[in-house]
């Protein structure tokens, strides 16, 4: 019984502590809006949260903020945007406030395709505040992408690479050089060659 209280507790914890975080992000979202654009809105533009925040999951001081801000098209407005709203969100003391460098939709078809950590953060986002337009095509994306065929593909295309690279190591090693064959006494010799 007190095992499930004190797992209700926590439980409960963690959906406040994600709450708090949502409203601090959509707060500092519009107020930055607000310098930028000189509205709340932003055509284009809209952030979801990754991670922890993305997955309900925020502890209080030990989860980053995890920020993914899409863009339709980068443009100065929101190079400009993405720079404040960094930095105001900063004033929180999270232990780390992470906004991806990337974001626009070509970034989103990218990651999606060949990249198994970014493309897991924005499988796993959360829309929290902007441009409704952006949320469906990130949300379109994210169906468009999301398999196991997906997960399959990447893991190979690393494999691949990482065999490629261990090769490369070992040749630089000279792991591979010829090596003398020991001269094993054998009936039938003519497919033994010695090597020197």
């Amino acid at each position: 019984m007190k095992k499930a209280k004190l797992g209700e507790s926590a439980f409960n914890m963690v959906i406040t502590m994600t709450e708090m975080f949502d409203e601090n992000v959509r707060h500092t979202y519009q107020k930055t809006a607000e310098t930028i654009y000189g509205s709340p809105n932003t055509p284009g533009l809209a952030t979801f949260a990754y991670g922890s925040p993305g997955r309900i999951e925020l502890i209080g001081g030990d989860s980053d903020a995890d920020i993914l801000l899409v863009e339709e098209k980068v443009t100065e407005e929101t190079r400009r945007f993405r720079k404040l709203f960094k930095e105001r969100l900063s004033k929180f003391n999270f232990s780390k406030v992470d906004i991806t460098g990337w974001g626009s939709y070509d970034d989103l078809d990218v990651y999606l395709g060949k990249s198994l950590v970014e493309g897991n953060q924005i499988l796993e986002s959360r829309f929290l505040i902007g441009d409704e337009n952006v949320r469906e095509t990130v949300e379109q994306k994210k169906r468009d992408y999301n398999s196991i065929e997906r997960e399959l593909k990447i893991l190979s295309w690393r494999f691949k690479r990482i065999s490629i690279c261990l090769l490369a190591r070992l040749s630089r090693q000279n792991v591979f050089r010829r090596t003398r064959r020991p001269n094993i006494p054998t009936k039938n010799k003519s497919w033994f060659r010695k090597t020197t």
